[in-house]
């Protein structure tokens, strides 16, 4: 992908036959430069954040396709009710979690005996993460109990 890289460089460059420091005038040109030079740097932090950075060259297909600036606007100007949904997300857990030390601590006091064990209790059950094993749990007291 790389070589991709420098052969696009290549040819840009080559492009401007009679003055190809005219390569240089834009900034995306000297931008995917910098990266394409980089790119054969020995590997370190700032290296490996740079070649993510090549990421960012697909914003160069805004000017190119206007529906996608469209879309890319209505995706930009979404990002700010995510903090309201973190909110109502963080509450929920938050509830659910008081809700699961209270019916679960004295069959599960592992998982759910005390307020941050029921949380990442809970975060473990929504991502699916080994979920199992607290489900097992509290089976076998609840059905044994008669609620089931």
């Amino acid at each position: 992908i790389i070589w991709i890289f420098v052969f696009e460089a290549v040819v840009k460059i080559v492009a401007e036959v009679f003055q190809p420091i005219r390569y240089f005038d834009s900034n995306w040109n000297r931008f995917d430069f910098i990266i394409v030079v980089m790119s054969f740097a020995p590997t370190g932090d700032a290296a490996i954040f740079l070649r993510l950075l090549r990421l960012l060259r697909i914003l160069k297909l805004l000017r190119v396709f206007p529906q996608l600036t469209v879309l890319v606007t209505a995706l930009i100007r979404g990002f700010s009710s995510l903090g309201y949904i973190g909110g109502i997300l963080v509450l929920f857990f938050y509830i659910f979690a008081i809700m699961g030390n209270i019916f679960f601590a004295a069959n599960d006091p592992w998982h759910f005996g005390n307020l941050h064990l029921a949380i990442f209790s809970l975060f473990r059950v929504a991502t699916l993460e080994d979920w199992t094993d607290i489900m097992y749990a509290n089976e076998k007291v609840t059905s044994q109990q008669g609620c089931i």
